[in-house]
């Protein structure tokens, strides 16, 4: 997808009104009632690299489809519609786990898993150790046949190590991956090609705004996440990197070493983020291990990686992204903390009292308002008893209470107020303190008022009953004992209060320390400095005035050389001008002008003519008069010509100021290499030419002979190819003595014979079409959309209703097994509501087939059907010729259906479903029927009219199924799409209650 068709992909993504379609294979979108799939980076609340994280898929399918098997491989694609073409984006390589079919609903799910379970087997190895990561993550996928999508990963893989597996350690190839990518600082994951992908966070370059999200869609924390400093547990030893305080990072990595640790550190150190959780209507092209923008409502924008990601498609889509890591500083947490921990214990204290307790009193309730009436006296005598042990538990519980809200509860308090006064950069802290104090207040006070509850239901007990109220009273002491503990602990809250001030004044000087010492060392004095700039000004002050007396000096020297050479050539030209050898020179204010020669009129004997004026520089070199060669040059211009008498331009060359230059004459031979960038030449003779690109309005010549010939018209009238390649080709006449061509459009093709693979058309017509056998795909149209067609292992014919109509009916023969379910074996009559698409044959009441007489053959020969009447019903009539029929079935095997529910004709009487020969683990039942049957909730009902059938009588005691189920989902069965009691075991349950009835009885008599 180039970046203008991104671009468009966008917009309709982000677009309210986009449309989307799905498909898997040969299934669309009218197939697919829903899918959805999950993809990861890296699990849980930390960003902790060397996350292998399994995708997981599920579709589900309108109809039954049979021919899925386990482990089969699908590519899922959801398709966008963009500018009239749909774009498709695949959504990854997925297996098949698990293949679920409801025949009620007509459904197929499958349950899908991308290419991670391959890595699940136990580790083997052929590298010897030490070995580089990169060899060993791609030995990993050669052995797993896993493609790796990018196998130049980091220059980190090249140069760490893994020194040795351990051979006591079972360790399988996921966890090796794993291990070796969290020290590239990378995770691993499988893309949507079905490629093993190891990669760092990177960009999306995609913006998700607040139009996109849905309703309450984007939760995000406002404390941004960022580590701290990691540590990693090593065999027995412990490596850490980066500050003590803060969040740090826990790995547990047995191939580290403390410099890839460091390494490590600084390369995701500066990751910062904040946690977000984001639903959303969805974006194709986003990937887990990705950087992605948000904008929200408020106009704010923050940018977080998608480490967790899923898709729901349901004719629309679906998206969400989350980053779910927790944010802030776990140092915040460690003085509140270890109090939080000690009333945490004080809980559970509490809720062991609270079960032995209700232990105690489990059980005895019943019996005790059972026989209340028969053991008065004893009633009146654990009375009595339980009264007194009441009032000494009351007595030590109460002074307990007190004693420790006086003293505990008071302390904590007044040491909290106090460190909120002394420091108020712990106010905070202090506050958490007072406020944990007040919830240890309250929660003893409720532990007291439930203590006090305990003692009110003591009142009830027997005498038998003194052992568990001393075993409680034991248990108090046991919670004074850990109240004093917790005491104890808060009464130390003043020493943790001063350390953690001294902690705070010592580090804080230890810093200004540090700042000063930093600040002396850096520092630069104003007076030096502006010393240092009166400095410089002195400096340049002296290089300018030597400067200047250098240059006056060099301009002094050089006029006097000039001067000197002017009055040396001066007196040069005064001598040479009294010499014979000179026929004339003129010089004026405006020209000079030197004619070399014998005399003055001998102009066959003139060597040369120069004329200098401010405006021209001119050479002439003559040896007749016919012809004469002048060399000039004026401003802009400078020019070489060969001149006749007249003054015409023989031949010459041209160098203008402006670029353009000119070479004239008759001929020119340039000899040796000659590179030209650009050249336009009127008219050229070639002998051999030599083009990278050859481009001409018109080529007219002899042979053409070229590798390939790119034209968007080439006009032949007569040619021989010996190869000719051409998207489109306007022939008038074309002989040819074998061709190969892919594919042929004509309007008529006439040859004595045609031998081909395939014969397509729209229509071929023709008087006769004769022969013995016809091959291949070959189909007859019925209609308009009918046909009789061949299809894989059959015959198939699509007869329409009418002949532009899409329904019909349809006939197929087919002769093997294992089509799927609506491909039946051998002949298949059915009702087709779509003859053009497949898998659209209905269940019809119509008549499809019919036959004048009986049809003799094996399943059915003699029996015969018909119509029937009883009364003045119809009825439907099967019997067998001049005899009886004989029902051959299972006994379970006959039932009759109505509204599409089966339901059996009779019950049969010796059933054998308690056989001991079908049962195995027989042991004696420990299940209490009475503590299911006091879940079950009765009700009183009527029942719903059914059609053509009379109501059932209202039912006054009744179970509801549904509620049965989330008791015991054994007490219930499906019978079609309603749920039934199982009406055994309820009463096999029903006995057991009532064996259990009798055995309390017994128990009560003998107690009696």
């Amino acid at each position: 997808m180039d970046i203008f068709r991104r671009q468009k992909f966008n917009e309709a993504m982000f677009a309210k009104n986009r449309t989307l379609a799905i498909r898997v294979g040969n299934y669309q979108s009218s197939d697919i009632k829903e899918a959805s799939f999950d993809y990861g980076y890296i699990k849980g609340d930390t960003y902790k690299p060397g996350g292998t994280c399994a995708g997981s898929g599920k579709i589900m399918f309108t109809r039954i489809i049979t021919t899925f098997n386990k482990l089969d491989r699908i590519y899922p694609e959801i398709g966008l519609l963009v500018d009239g073409a749909y774009e498709w984006v695949k959504m990854g390589e997925y297996f098949i786990n698990d293949i679920e079919i409801d025949r009620n609903r007509k459904t197929t799910k499958l349950d899908l898993m991308d290419g991670m379970f391959k890595l699940n087997r136990e580790h083997v190895t052929d590298l010897t150790y030490p070995a580089e990561i990169r060899h060993v993550i791609k030995e990993i996928c050669l052995k797993t046949g896993i493609t790796l999508a990018n196998e130049y990963m980091d220059i980190a893989s090249m140069n760490y190590r893994i020194d040795q597996i351990p051979k006591n350690k079972k360790m399988t190839f996921r966890d090796i991956l794993s291990l070796a990518s969290q020290m590239l600082g990378m995770s691993c994951f499988f893309n949507r090609e079905g490629k093993l992908e190891i990669k760092e966070l990177t960009d999306s370059g995609i913006t998700i705004t607040a139009d996109s999200y849905f309703m309450h869609g984007l939760t995000k924390s406002e404390i941004q996440y960022q580590i701290a400093g990691i540590s990693c547990k090593k065999d027995k030893e412990t490596l850490t990197v980066g500050l003590r305080t803060g969040r740090s990072l826990e790995l547990d990595n047995l191939f580290m070493t403390q410099s890839i640790l460091d390494n490590l550190y600084h390369k995701i150190k500066d990751i910062r983020y904040y946690p977000f959780n984001l639903n959303y209507q969805g974006h194709l092209l986003l990937n887990v291990g990705e950087w992605v923008t948000i904008k929200t409502n408020t106009g704010e924008t923050f940018k977080s990686p998608i480490l967790s990601q899923s898709f729901t498609f349901k004719g629309g889509l679906r998206g969400r992204i989350s980053a779910d890591s927790k944010a802030g500083n776990d140092a915040q947490y460690s003085y509140a903390g270890s109090i939080t921990k000690k009333i945490v214990q004080f809980n559970e204290f509490e809720k062991q009292i609270q079960n032995q307790i209700e232990e105690a009193d489990k059980g005895f309730d019943q019996k005790v308002a059972k026989i209340k009436k028969d053991f008065n006296e004893q009633f009146e005598l654990a009375k009595a008893k339980a009264e007194e042990v009441k009032q000494d538990i009351s007595s030590e519980i109460d002074k307990k209470f007190q004693s420790f809200d006086n003293a505990a509860i008071n302390e904590a308090r007044r040491k909290a107020e106090e460190a909120l006064r002394q420091s108020s950069a712990n106010a905070s802290l202090a506050q958490e303190a007072k406020n944990i104090s007040e919830r240890a207040k309250t929660q003893l006070d409720n532990l007291k008022s439930s203590s006090q509850t305990v003692i009110e239901q003591i009142e009830s007990f027997k005498t038998q009953y003194g052992t568990k109220l001393n075993e409680v009273k034991s248990t108090a002491d046991g919670l004074f004992t850990k109240m004093g503990a917790v005491e104890t602990y808060i009464s130390k809250d003043g020493q943790r209060q001063e350390s953690l001030q001294r902690y705070a004044r010592d580090e804080s000087a230890r810093q200004v320390s540090a700042v000063r010492e930093q600040i002396s060392r850096d520092y630069v004095g104003k007076s030096a400095y502006q010393e240092d700039v009166r400095g410089l000004e002195r400096r340049f002050s002296a290089i300018s005035t030597q400067t200047n007396n250098d240059m006056a000096t060099k301009i002094s020297q050089y006029k006097q050389t000039v001067d000197g050479r002017f009055a040396n050539l001066t007196s040069q030209i005064a001598g040479k001008t009294n010499q014979t050898d000179f026929q004339r020179v003129r010089e004026t204010s405006q020209l000079y002008e030197r004619i070399i020669g014998s005399n003055e009129n001998d102009i066959s004997n003139k060597v040369a003519r120069m004329a200098l004026t401010s405006q021209l520089f001119q050479v002439e070199v003559s040896k007749n008069e016919v012809l004469k060669t002048v060399q000039r040059q004026i401003a802009g211009s400078w020019s070489v010509r060969n001149i006749n008498s007249a003054g015409d331009l023989i031949s010459g060359i041209n160098l203008g100021a402006n670029g353009q230059n000119r070479i004239a004459g008759k001929l020119t031979h340039i000899t040796g290499e000659t590179l030209i960038d650009k050249a336009v030449i009127k008219s050229a003779m070639v002998d051999k030419l030599k083009t990278a690109n050859f481009e001409a309005g018109s080529v007219t010549t002899t042979i053409l002979d070229a590798e390939a010939v790119t034209a968007d018209k080439l006009r032949v009238d007569q040619a021989l190819f010996n190869k000719l390649v051409a998207n489109e080709a306007y022939l008038s006449l074309l002989f040819a003595k074998q061709a190969f061509i892919n594919r042929v459009r004509s309007i008529s093709i006439d040859a004595s014979q045609i031998t081909t693979g395939t014969l397509s058309g729209d229509r071929i017509y023709g008087g006769t079409i004769s022969g013995t056998t016809l091959t291949g795909h070959t189909r007859i149209n019925i209609g308009e959309y009918g046909s009789l067609d061949t299809v894989n292992g059959g015959l198939q014919i699509n007869v329409p209703s009418a002949i532009n109509s899409k329904d019909g009916l349809g006939v197929q023969f087919i002769g093997s097994y294992g089509r799927g379910e609506n491909v039946p074996y051998g002949l298949f009559v059915y009702r087709d509501d779509d003859i053009t698409r497949g898998g659209t044959a209905l269940d019809t009441d119509e008549f499809v087939m019919t036959v004048r007489g009986y049809i003799n053959t094996k399943g059915i020969g003699w029996l015969k059907t018909g119509k029937g009447k009883v009364g003045s019903v119809t009825t439907g009539k099967l019997g067998f010729w001049q005899s009886t029929v004989a029902l051959d079935y299972a006994p379970n095997d006959i039932y009759y259906t109505y509204n599409g529910t089966a339901y059996g004709l009779w019950a049969i009487i010796k059933q054998t479903f308690s056989d001991s020969r079908l049962k195995e683990n027989i042991v004696d039942c420990k299940h209490k029927a009475l503590d299911y049957i006091q879940q079950f909730q009765f009700k009183e009902y009527d029942w719903k009219k059914q059609d053509d059938r009379p109501r059932q009588a209202h039912t006054k005691i009744g179970l509801i199924a549904q509620e049965v189920q989330a008791v015991d989902p054994t007490l219930v069965y499906e019978n079609g799409d309603t749920l039934n009691l199982d009406n055994l075991r309820l009463t096999t349950m029903a006995l057991k209650a009532i064996q259990e009835l009798n055995q309390r009885l017994e128990k009560l008599e003998k107690i009696a």
